[in-house]
Protein backbone atom coordinates (compact mmCIF):
# COMPACT_ATOMS: atom_id res chain seq x y z
CA UNK A 1 0.00 0.00 0.00
CA UNK A 2 1.73 3.18 -0.79
CA UNK A 3 0.51 6.58 0.11
CA UNK A 4 -2.49 8.24 -2.00
CA UNK A 5 -4.06 11.51 -2.51
CA UNK A 6 -7.45 9.96 -1.37
CA UNK A 7 -5.41 7.93 1.48
CA UNK A 8 -4.00 11.30 2.68
CA UNK A 9 -7.62 12.68 2.63
CA UNK A 10 -8.86 9.53 5.15
CA UNK A 11 -6.44 10.34 7.40
CA UNK A 12 -6.51 13.74 8.15
CA UNK A 13 -10.41 13.84 8.22
CA UNK A 14 -11.19 13.30 11.61
CA UNK A 15 -8.57 16.32 13.05
CA UNK A 16 -10.64 18.13 10.20
CA UNK A 17 -14.03 17.45 11.27
CA UNK A 18 -12.65 18.31 15.03
CA UNK A 19 -11.19 21.40 13.79
CA UNK A 20 -13.56 22.80 12.49
CA UNK A 21 -16.18 22.09 14.98
CA UNK A 22 -13.96 23.62 17.25
CA UNK A 23 -13.75 26.74 15.60
CA UNK A 24 -17.30 27.19 14.69
CA UNK A 25 -18.65 26.09 17.95
CA UNK A 26 -20.69 22.91 15.72
CA UNK A 27 -21.02 18.89 15.97
CA UNK A 28 -20.38 17.34 12.56
CA UNK A 29 -23.53 14.84 12.24
CA UNK A 30 -22.56 13.27 8.42
CA UNK A 31 -20.12 14.14 5.54
CA UNK A 32 -21.29 13.76 1.90
CA UNK A 33 -19.01 13.40 -1.24
CA UNK A 34 -20.01 13.24 -4.82
CA UNK A 35 -20.00 9.82 -6.38
CA UNK A 36 -19.23 10.31 -10.11
CA UNK A 37 -19.75 6.39 -10.05
CA UNK A 38 -23.44 6.59 -9.01
CA UNK A 39 -24.41 10.45 -10.36
CA UNK A 40 -25.23 11.30 -7.02
CA UNK A 41 -23.71 11.45 -3.18
CA UNK A 42 -21.96 8.92 -0.44
CA UNK A 43 -22.26 9.74 3.22
CA UNK A 44 -20.76 8.61 6.13
CA UNK A 45 -22.73 9.23 9.62
CA UNK A 46 -20.55 9.31 12.76
CA UNK A 47 -20.72 5.52 13.05
CA UNK A 48 -19.49 5.98 9.46
CA UNK A 49 -22.38 4.19 8.52
CA UNK A 50 -22.58 4.47 4.76
CA UNK A 51 -25.61 5.77 2.51
CA UNK A 52 -25.79 6.66 -1.01
CA UNK A 53 -28.22 9.76 -2.17
CA UNK A 54 -29.42 11.52 -5.64
CA UNK A 55 -28.60 14.64 -6.07
CA UNK A 56 -32.88 14.85 -5.97
CA UNK A 57 -32.71 13.27 -2.99
CA UNK A 58 -30.20 15.27 -1.39
CA UNK A 59 -31.83 18.99 -2.15
CA UNK A 60 -34.97 17.09 -0.90
CA UNK A 61 -32.99 16.71 2.88
CA UNK A 62 -31.41 19.99 2.24
CA UNK A 63 -35.10 21.66 1.33
CA UNK A 64 -36.76 19.69 4.48
CA UNK A 65 -34.24 21.04 6.64
CA UNK A 66 -35.04 24.73 5.79
CA UNK A 67 -39.13 23.56 6.42
CA UNK A 68 -38.47 21.53 9.66
CA UNK A 69 -35.89 24.62 11.22
CA UNK A 70 -38.72 25.88 14.05
CA UNK A 71 -39.43 22.20 15.29
CA UNK A 72 -36.05 20.27 15.20
CA UNK A 73 -32.38 21.42 15.61
CA UNK A 74 -31.33 23.45 12.86
CA UNK A 75 -29.27 22.16 10.09
CA UNK A 76 -25.74 24.47 9.48
CA UNK A 77 -23.72 22.98 6.30
CA UNK A 78 -19.98 23.77 5.56
CA UNK A 79 -18.90 23.18 1.59
CA UNK A 80 -15.51 23.35 0.12
CA UNK A 81 -13.21 22.12 -2.26
CA UNK A 82 -10.28 20.57 -0.34
CA UNK A 83 -8.14 18.96 -2.90
CA UNK A 84 -5.11 16.76 -1.47
CA UNK A 85 -1.77 16.16 -3.07
CA UNK A 86 0.91 14.01 -2.28
CA UNK A 87 4.30 15.88 -1.33
CA UNK A 88 7.45 14.60 -2.65
CA UNK A 89 11.13 14.96 -0.93
CA UNK A 90 13.36 16.47 -4.04
CA UNK A 91 16.92 15.74 -2.74
CA UNK A 92 18.57 17.67 -6.25
CA UNK A 93 17.22 20.74 -8.17
CA UNK A 94 15.73 20.28 -11.64
CA UNK A 95 14.79 22.17 -14.52
CA UNK A 96 11.76 22.41 -12.30
CA UNK A 97 13.07 23.94 -9.59
CA UNK A 98 12.54 27.69 -9.28
CA UNK A 99 15.73 29.72 -8.45
CA UNK A 100 15.59 30.75 -4.76
CA UNK A 101 15.01 27.59 -3.96
CA UNK A 102 17.70 25.05 -2.52
CA UNK A 103 17.89 21.68 -2.45
CA UNK A 104 16.65 20.03 -0.25
CA UNK A 105 12.72 21.10 -0.70
CA UNK A 106 8.97 19.60 -0.84
CA UNK A 107 6.81 19.68 -3.56
CA UNK A 108 3.63 18.57 -4.32
CA UNK A 109 2.89 18.46 -9.05
CA UNK A 110 0.00 19.82 -10.27
CA UNK A 111 -2.58 17.97 -12.62
CA UNK A 112 -3.01 19.35 -15.79
CA UNK A 113 -3.89 16.86 -17.68
CA UNK A 114 -7.42 16.49 -19.11
CA UNK A 115 -9.78 14.10 -17.90
CA UNK A 116 -11.73 12.11 -20.83
CA UNK A 117 -14.47 11.73 -18.60
CA UNK A 118 -15.13 15.55 -17.50
CA UNK A 119 -13.58 17.41 -20.20
CA UNK A 120 -11.51 19.51 -17.77
CA UNK A 121 -7.99 19.75 -16.47
CA UNK A 122 -8.09 19.49 -12.57
CA UNK A 123 -5.97 22.73 -11.88
CA UNK A 124 -7.91 24.62 -14.29
CA UNK A 125 -11.23 23.59 -12.98
CA UNK A 126 -10.21 24.38 -9.24
CA UNK A 127 -8.97 27.61 -10.26
CA UNK A 128 -12.55 28.69 -12.32
CA UNK A 129 -14.31 26.87 -8.92
CA UNK A 130 -12.76 29.68 -6.69
CA UNK A 131 -14.76 32.17 -8.71
CA UNK A 132 -17.93 31.50 -7.67
CA UNK A 133 -19.22 33.19 -4.65
CA UNK A 134 -19.28 31.32 -1.61
CA UNK A 135 -16.56 28.69 -2.74
CA UNK A 136 -13.41 28.19 -0.75
CA UNK A 137 -10.90 26.10 -2.65
CA UNK A 138 -7.39 25.41 -1.10
CA UNK A 139 -4.93 22.24 -2.39
CA UNK A 140 -3.68 20.30 0.92
CA UNK A 141 -0.48 19.33 0.99
CA UNK A 142 0.21 16.62 3.61
CA UNK A 143 3.94 16.56 4.93
CA UNK A 144 3.76 13.32 5.81
CA UNK A 145 6.32 11.11 4.84
CA UNK A 146 6.25 7.54 7.06
CA UNK A 147 3.44 5.20 5.96
CA UNK A 148 4.13 3.20 8.79
CA UNK A 149 2.30 6.57 11.03
CA UNK A 150 -1.41 5.98 9.36
CA UNK A 151 -1.66 4.32 12.20
CA UNK A 152 -1.07 7.17 14.35
CA UNK A 153 -3.41 9.81 15.61
CA UNK A 154 -3.49 12.87 12.62
CA UNK A 155 -1.40 15.55 13.74
CA UNK A 156 -2.79 18.54 11.71
CA UNK A 157 -0.37 20.74 11.98
CA UNK A 158 1.39 18.98 9.66
CA UNK A 159 -0.73 19.54 6.85
CA UNK A 160 -0.28 22.73 4.59
CA UNK A 161 -2.82 24.77 2.96
CA UNK A 162 -2.39 26.74 -0.06
CA UNK A 163 -5.40 28.63 -1.60
CA UNK A 164 -6.41 28.63 -4.88
CA UNK A 165 -8.45 31.99 -6.09
CA UNK A 166 -9.62 33.06 -9.10
CA UNK A 167 -6.18 34.83 -9.58
CA UNK A 168 -4.20 31.52 -9.28
CA UNK A 169 -2.05 31.14 -12.28
CA UNK A 170 -3.34 28.89 -14.29
CA UNK A 171 -1.06 27.44 -16.42
CA UNK A 172 -1.15 25.45 -19.67
CA UNK A 173 -2.41 22.02 -20.28
CA UNK A 174 0.03 19.38 -20.77
CA UNK A 175 2.58 21.46 -19.19
CA UNK A 176 4.49 19.98 -15.74
CA UNK A 177 3.91 22.40 -12.48
CA UNK A 178 4.24 22.40 -9.15
CA UNK A 179 3.45 23.71 -5.59
CA UNK A 180 7.39 24.28 -4.29
CA UNK A 181 8.50 25.14 -0.13
CA UNK A 182 11.90 24.82 1.18
CA UNK A 183 10.78 22.85 4.32
CA UNK A 184 8.02 21.64 5.36
CA UNK A 185 6.64 24.33 7.26
CA UNK A 186 7.78 27.49 5.20
CA UNK A 187 5.58 30.52 5.07
CA UNK A 188 6.37 31.26 1.47
CA UNK A 189 6.90 29.15 -1.49
CA UNK A 190 6.37 28.97 -4.97
CA UNK A 191 3.79 28.27 -8.00
CA UNK A 192 6.22 27.02 -10.44
CA UNK A 193 8.34 26.13 -12.56
CA UNK A 194 7.76 29.64 -13.74
CA UNK A 195 7.91 31.29 -10.14
CA UNK A 196 5.11 33.12 -8.63
CA UNK A 197 5.34 33.32 -5.14
CA UNK A 198 2.87 32.40 -2.85
CA UNK A 199 1.59 31.57 0.89
CA UNK A 200 1.12 28.49 2.23
CA UNK A 201 -0.86 28.34 5.93
CA UNK A 202 -1.03 25.82 8.18
CA UNK A 203 -4.93 23.69 7.91
CA UNK A 204 -5.56 25.55 11.10
CA UNK A 205 -5.17 29.01 10.03
CA UNK A 206 -6.75 27.92 6.48
CA UNK A 207 -10.09 27.61 9.10
CA UNK A 208 -8.91 31.03 10.67
CA UNK A 209 -9.17 33.13 8.06
CA UNK A 210 -12.05 34.62 7.50
CA UNK A 211 -11.44 35.73 3.90
CA UNK A 212 -10.45 32.13 3.19
CA UNK A 213 -12.46 29.42 5.32
CA UNK A 214 -15.62 27.82 4.42
CA UNK A 215 -18.36 29.44 6.31
CA UNK A 216 -21.30 27.80 7.26
CA UNK A 217 -24.48 27.65 5.30
CA UNK A 218 -28.06 26.86 5.45
CA UNK A 219 -29.71 24.50 3.17
CA UNK A 220 -30.83 27.00 0.24
CA UNK A 221 -27.37 28.33 0.12
CA UNK A 222 -25.62 24.99 -0.19
CA UNK A 223 -27.83 23.94 -3.14
CA UNK A 224 -27.02 27.20 -4.70
CA UNK A 225 -23.36 26.99 -4.68
CA UNK A 226 -23.76 22.73 -5.55
CA UNK A 227 -25.70 24.07 -9.10
CA UNK A 228 -22.94 26.91 -9.18
CA UNK A 229 -20.45 24.16 -8.93
CA UNK A 230 -22.14 21.71 -11.33
CA UNK A 231 -22.29 24.32 -14.24
CA UNK A 232 -18.63 25.05 -13.91
CA UNK A 233 -17.59 21.44 -14.07
CA UNK A 234 -19.90 20.67 -17.43
CA UNK A 235 -18.49 23.79 -19.19
CA UNK A 236 -16.10 21.97 -20.86
CA UNK A 237 -18.53 19.45 -21.74
CA UNK A 238 -20.69 22.14 -23.67
CA UNK A 239 -17.82 23.50 -25.07
CA UNK A 240 -17.23 19.92 -26.61
CA UNK A 241 -20.58 19.69 -27.69
CA UNK A 242 -21.24 16.20 -26.72
CA UNK A 243 -24.60 15.40 -26.78
CA UNK A 244 -24.05 12.73 -23.26
CA UNK A 245 -25.39 13.95 -20.33
CA UNK A 246 -22.44 14.61 -18.02
CA UNK A 247 -23.93 13.52 -14.91
CA UNK A 248 -22.70 13.98 -11.92
CA UNK A 249 -19.10 15.79 -12.36
CA UNK A 250 -18.57 17.53 -8.99
CA UNK A 251 -14.88 16.96 -8.50
CA UNK A 252 -13.61 14.71 -5.65
CA UNK A 253 -12.34 17.20 -3.85
CA UNK A 254 -15.73 18.84 -2.47
CA UNK A 255 -16.58 18.12 0.83
CA UNK A 256 -20.12 18.94 2.90
CA UNK A 257 -20.13 18.64 6.11
CA UNK A 258 -23.73 18.57 8.03
CA UNK A 259 -24.00 20.31 11.20
CA UNK A 260 -25.84 21.20 14.42
CA UNK A 261 -24.62 23.98 17.13
CA UNK A 262 -22.96 22.14 19.90
CA UNK A 263 -19.99 20.24 19.89
CA UNK A 264 -21.53 17.51 22.83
Amino acid sequence: MGMTEALMEIYYFSAIRDCISSAFGVRVLRLLKPSQRREGWVGFDQGWVRTDLSDVELYRQLSGALQSGATSVPRLYFGFFLQFKIVDIMRRRSKYTPPPILSEYYRSELDLTRSQESGSIQHHLLVRLAGIQGARVAYACPMFFDLDAIYDPPDLSTLRCVPVTSTTPLFNEGERHFIAVQRPDSSSGYWCSNPIQMEPISFSQWIENPRLRPAPMRGDSLISLIRSATEVCTHDLQLAGTSVHPGFVLPQSFTILETTKGTG
